[in-house]
C-alpha cells in the first residue's frame, strides 16, 4: 500500500472543511472514503496488506459513526459488510468478515445504540475474541469479550418487561467446515451489548448459544419464519455412522428441525415440515454466506 493513498483518504475523510459541510454532504464524502478503503480490504491478497485496510477501515468508520446523526444516514454503497437495523430502531450493527491466509475467519464490528437518558447513540466497537472462547453454547460476555460471527437477521422479542433480540449468523470458521449460529443480544441498564443468554431448550440442555458445524462444500440454511415464530433450521447428519461427531463431514439431510418461541423462550421441535412453508421458501430470506 502505498502512503499517498492512505494520506489522500485521511485527507477526504477529516479535513477542516468536514464540518462546515450540510450533514448529507458530510456523511456522503465518509461514505465515499469508505468504500474506497472496503474495495481494498476485500481485494487484498494477503494478511499483512488485508490488514493496514482493516485497520484503516475500523478507524474511518470509528470516527464516522462518533458524528452526530450518522444513526440516520443508510451509508448504502458499503454493500461486502454487514448492515442491520432491529426492528425497533433501537441500536444497528455494522459487521464484517476477515480472512486469513490460512483459511480461518476473525470478525470486526460496531453497535450504535440509543440512549434515552441522553437521548444519544453510543457507539460499542465489537472484539472478537472467539479464539479463545471455551464452551461457546455456554458463553455470555459484553462487546469486549465478544464471541465473533458475521449476523445477517436480527429477531427481537419483548417478554414481560424485557426486550431482547435472536441474531442469525455465520462463521467462516476454516478450511473444512463452516458454522451457522443463533445468538443472543441484551442490554443492560447502561446500555451497554451483552451476548448470550439461556433462552434455548435444546434436546437435552438448555444453552445460551445455538451452534451448527458442518462440511465447507455443502450449504446450510437457518431462517426466521415470522408466520409461525420459529427458526426453521436443516437437520445436519454425516453420510455414514462411522462419523458420528466428525461434523466436517455433515450436511443436510433434507428433514429440517426448529426452535418455536414461547414465554421468552426457545424450544427445539425436530422433524417440522418446511415444505410448504412460503416464508422458509421465499428467495428474500436467504442468508448470506450459506
Amino acid at each position: 500500500m502505498k502512503q499517498p493513498f492512505l494520506i489522500l483518504l485521511l485527507y477526504f475523510a477529516f479535513s477542516p472543511s468536514f464540518s462546515q459541510e450540510d450533514k448529507k454532504s458530510q456523511f456522503q464524502k465518509q461514505e465515499d472514503t469508505l468504500g474506497l478503503i472496503q474495495k481494498k480490504l476485500f481485494s487484498a491478497k494477503n494478511n499483512e496488506e488485508r490488514l493496514k485496510f482493516n485497520n484503516l477501515f475500523v478507524s474511518t468508520l470509528e470516527r464516522t459513526l462518533q458524528i452526530e446523526n450518522s444513526f440516520e444516514f443508510p451509508f448504502d454503497s458499503l454493500n461486502q459488510i454487514a448492515r442491520l437495523s432491529s426492528p425497533d430502531k433501537k441500536f444497528r450493527i455494522f459487521n464484517w468478515d476477515f480472512p486469513k491466509d490460512d483459511g480461518t475467519f476473525e470478525y470486526y464490528g460496531f453497535i450504535q445504540v440509543y440512549d434515552k437518558k441522553s437521548k444519544k447513540y453510543m457507539l460499542f466497537k465489537l472484539m472478537d475474541k472467539s479464539e479463545v472462547t471455551k464452551n461457546p453454547e455456554n458463553y455470555s460476555s459484553d462487546n469486549k469479550k465478544w464471541f465473533g460471527m458475521l449476523y445477517y437477521k436480527v429477531i427481537q422479542k419483548k417478554y414481560k418487561k424485557s426486550t431482547y433480540y435472536v441474531l442469525l449468523g455465520f462463521d467462516g470458521n476454516d478450511k473444512v467446515s463452516r458454522k451457522k449460529i443463533i445468538d443472543v443480544l441484551k442490554f443492560n441498564n447502561n446500555n451497554v451489548p451483552q451476548f448470550g443468554d439461556a433462552i434455548f431448550k435444546m434436546e437435552k440442555k438448555t444453552v445460551k448459544r445455538v451452534m451448527f458445524e458442518y462440511n465447507s462444500d455443502v450449504v446450510m440454511s437457518v431462517k426466521y419464519n415470522e408466520n409461525e415464530d420459529m427458526i426453521v433450521f436443516d437437520h445436519l447428519a454425516p453420510p455414514n455412522s462411522g462419523l458420528i461427531g466428525q461434523y466436517q463431514f455433515y450436511g443436510p439431510d433434507f428433514s429440517y428441525d426448529a426452535l418455536k418461541y414461547s414465554k421468552g423462550k426457545w424450544t427445539y421441535i425436530p422433524d417440522v415440515d418446511a415444505r410448504n412453508n412460503k416464508d422458509y421458501k421465499d428467495p428474500h430470506y436467504n442468508d448470506p454466506k450459506k
